[in-house]
């Protein structure tokens, strides 16, 4: 049985501007962890929203005794992310596709509008098929991923403070040379924990069409 684990944060940034910086969170100081970003579907489907699927590649720190059983250091994970700005909400799911056997990790996470904030709900299910060992590598990798949490939060914060620091400077130049007319170009111009556990998503591609994704979860 999988283990369940649910948070709730929020970034002090409107849904807009954390929904178009999703996809630029990498790299960050808090990132050293990730290794690369590879797009492989990038489409609209019929109802106006956003499909987007990516291959990531991040480092995998096992704990001490996870050492001798496994050796790779470099885990692939495909993410799969459906933004709806009609409902201003982007869901995006996320699970590794090596080492599932080890340890299995599923993601789900949910940006919605909160006033002038965005309120981002975090789910995980850890599972793993080693006998006699699910309950220690389940409760490990649920630690693990809420650690992660913290610095991935903290990751993303330190974009958003960038993005949200060059819109304020692009206004005040739009500002400033709107303000000098035609004589400002004469001076060059203006420079959050667990719950009732519920069930895995079922399908990682949800209002996808079936088939449309290879990586897409089981019914």
């Amino acid at each position: 049985m999988a283990r369940y684990w649910t948070t709730t944060h929020r970034h002090e940034y409107p849904w807009e501007t954390v929904a178009s910086a999703y996809w630029r969170r990498y790299p960050n100081p808090h990132s050293k962890h990730v290794f690369s970003e590879d797009f492989l579907e990038f489409r609209l489907l019929d109802d106006g929203r956003l499909y987007t699927r990516r291959l990531l590649t991040k480092t995998n720190k096992l704990p001490s005794w996870g050492r001798h059983l496994f050796s790779q250091k470099r885990v692939p994970l495909v993410e799969e992310a459906i933004a709806d700005p009609g409902a201003k909400t982007l869901t995006t799911y996320t699970r590794n596709i090596a080492l599932r056997y080890f340890m299995g990790t599923t993601e789900r996470v949910v940006f919605s509008p909160d006033g002038d904030s965005t309120c981002v709900r975090k789910e995980v299910w850890i599972e793993s098929g080693v006998f006699g060992l699910q309950a220690a590598i389940t409760k490990f990798g649920v630690d693990r991923f809420r650690r992660n949490c913290v610095r991935a939060t903290e990751g993303f914060d330190w974009v958003l403070q960038g993005k949200s620091a060059r819109r304020k400077y692009s206004d005040k130049v739009a500002a400033s040379e709107g303000e000098g007319g035609g004589e400002g170009a004469k001076g060059g111009g203006g420079v959050s924990p667990g719950g009732t556990q519920p069930p895995p998503p079922p399908l990682a591609t949800a209002g996808v069409p079936r088939g449309a994704s290879k990586y897409a979860l089981p019914s």
